[in-house]
């Protein structure tokens, strides 16, 4: 499967993302949206077919709340269920923010929108922490450079 990197300043360009790889025939992306309430979003590219928002030198600090990304997210899932239906893969790629009781929050409020995964949602060196993050939600879970998608109860 190919995807891209479907993301917006917000919900409206977010959709509008995401309806340009549904034209161009690709079946899923990562979906990324700006926070409201924060000034930026580490993901949320610059321009049409653009995924990190790369800097010169060290990358800038950003000012982060997991409770409005935690609040928020959902509402971009859904959005994107109720106007795409269930035919595309919805992907989400939370670039290691969470802890992890943080990341089975999130796995679980998005269960009802059946994504094809969640990818890095806590540091790949926490093994524990994604034990945790598999009690708690059904959702896929990929890790690492590659994102190897792991979906077993068992993990």
């Amino acid at each position: 499967m190919v995807y891209g990197h479907a993301s917006g300043d917000d919900l409206e360009r977010t959709a509008e993302a995401v309806a340009h790889y549904v034209k161009l025939g690709l079946q899923g992306d990562p979906r990324q949206s700006a926070i409201p309430g924060l000034a930026s979003t580490y993901g949320v590219g610059r321009g049409a077919m653009h995924y990190e928002p790369a800097e010169k030198g060290a990358p800038p600090e950003n000012r982060w709340s997991s409770e409005h990304y935690l609040n928020f997210t959902p509402q971009l899932f859904a959005r994107l269920r109720k106007e795409f239906g269930p035919e595309i893969y919805l992907l989400h790629d939370a670039h290691h923010r969470l802890t992890p009781i943080e990341a089975a929050r999130l796995g679980k409020e998005l269960e009802p929108f059946h994504l094809f995964w969640l990818e890095d949602p806590t540091p790949a060196e926490l093994q524990e922490g994604f034990r945790l993050i598999r009690r708690h939600t059904t959702i896929p879970l990929a890790v690492g450079r590659y994102s190897i998608r792991f979906s077993t109860a068992s993990d």
